[in-house]
């Protein structure tokens, strides 16, 4: 208990940085290593997990939505290893091709309902956007009833929690939920 008491005080040290850019405040409890705030009208969190149960290591960007869709997508490249990460969040799944060739051969997509995740990918803003944060390294975005998700495995605070990337990120993440 005293390590994690430890390892959180580090994190929440590293997330307080974001203070200097972005409106919000670390959350108060010992024991959530999150910051949270407003973008431009959504609410945000922003949290370095440490690798517990149910969830692993990693850096996690969530914007608080309302969704009519559940939705995992995935770089090709890391589908074996992601297979089951987020699916037990959004229930039974199947995978969804967009018919776009060049799209389906770069991202592998789970959904609970293939109509609904086609309907919302159909649009080339949407899949650039999702592209960019690929490139950008980050591993995984999920869509549930409640929030839009951004996962990177690897991340470096150096890099990753610079203000560009950082409001860049939120920025992408808050143009993909104002499809939902």
């Amino acid at each position: 208990m005293f390590i994690v008491f430890l390892g959180n005080r580090k994190t929440k040290k590293a997330l307080g940085k974001l203070a200097n850019y972005l409106p919000g405040a670390l959350s108060k409890s010992p024991f959530d290593a999150s910051y949270k705030g407003n973008y431009q009208g959504l609410n945000f969190s922003v949290s370095l997990i440490s690798g517990e149960k149910n969830r692993l290591k990693g850096l996690y960007i969530n914007i608080y939505k309302s969704s009519f869709l559940n939705l995992v997508i995935y770089n090709e490249k890391s589908k074996e290893k992601s297979l089951t990460i987020f699916s037990e969040r959004i229930g039974r799944i199947q995978e969804v091709k967009t018919n776009d060739e060049t799209f389906d051969r770069e991202f592998f997509i789970l959904s609970n309902d293939a109509q609904k995740a086609m309907n919302y990918l159909n649009n080339s803003a949407r899949k650039q956007i999702i592209t960019e944060l690929f490139t950008e390294g980050f591993d995984a975005i999920a869509i549930d009833s409640k929030k839009l998700s951004l996962q990177k495995r690897k991340y470096d605070l150096s890099k990753d929690f610079d203000p560009q990337r950082m409001n860049g990120a939120l920025q992408r993440l808050n143009a993909l939920a104002s499809g939902i």
